[in-house]
């Protein structure tokens, strides 16, 4: 059985297109920087993330209820005495940056993304299909929305199409709370991962089974 894709493209009218790619939606909406404008950009703040590991009931990482006292204080551990920092601090900053990587580094090859806003709070479209036009005319002239309106106004249809597309996937794909949360739960189970070698190496005639989260308490 053929898996269903999570991406549906239903619009065909230049128009109705235009009209996605412009209209402010909760996650995604121009955004106006000091001397910047990008008219594709993402929410790309924390609000909700599940931090305990278990990727709010859904882990794709296994790991066991008898850590989850353990793996709370361990998050609240200072790991940096200098700065103040706890585990949970690094592993947040840690989350971000590898749920970002993925996009700065080439979202699929086709286009270019920078981080904006007084606490990097947005994703920003900087270039798509080697087209800087538009972000350009918006950093040297000012633009605005009409510019980027004129600019899919006279984009042939089939590429006005293609970003479309990459726009609806990117809807879908940019999930902060998700991110995080996934890599709060991997973190997680290389955190238990590594107690258990521990434990094996320490008491290497011991059961497996036996070995518990006691010596992080």
């Amino acid at each position: 059985m053929m898996l269903r894709s999570p991406y549906a493209f239903p619009l065909r009218s230049r128009q109705a297109i235009i009209s996605f790619l412009t209209n402010k939606t909760p996650k995604r909406c121009a955004y106006f920087g000091r001397h910047t404008y990008y008219p594709l950009a993402w929410n790309i703040k924390v609000y909700n993330s599940d931090e305990t590991g278990w990727n709010n009931g859904n882990p794709d990482y296994s790991v066991t209820s008898e850590y989850d006292a353990a793996w709370e204080a361990h998050l609240a551990t200072v790991a940096h005495c200098r700065t103040g920092e706890t585990f949970r601090d690094l592993y947040f900053s840690g989350a971000c940056e590898d749920g970002l990587r993925y996009y700065l580094n080439g979202y699929a090859g086709d286009c270019k993304f920078t981080i904006e806003g007084r606490s990097g709070g947005w994703l920003c479209m900087t270039q798509w299909m080697d087209t800087t036009q538009w972000m350009i005319d918006a950093t040297i002239k000012g633009g605005n929305s009409t510019d980027f309106i004129e600019y899919l106004q006279t984009l042939p249809f089939k590429r006005l199409r293609e970003l479309y597309r990459l726009v609806v996937k990117l809807d879908r794909d940019i999930q902060p709370d998700e991110e995080v949360s996934y890599q709060f739960n991997f973190r997680r189970y290389l955190w238990e991962q590594e107690h258990r070698e521990e434990q094996a190496q320490r008491y290497p005639e011991a059961v497996p089974a036996n070995f518990t989260a006691g010596a992080f308490i």
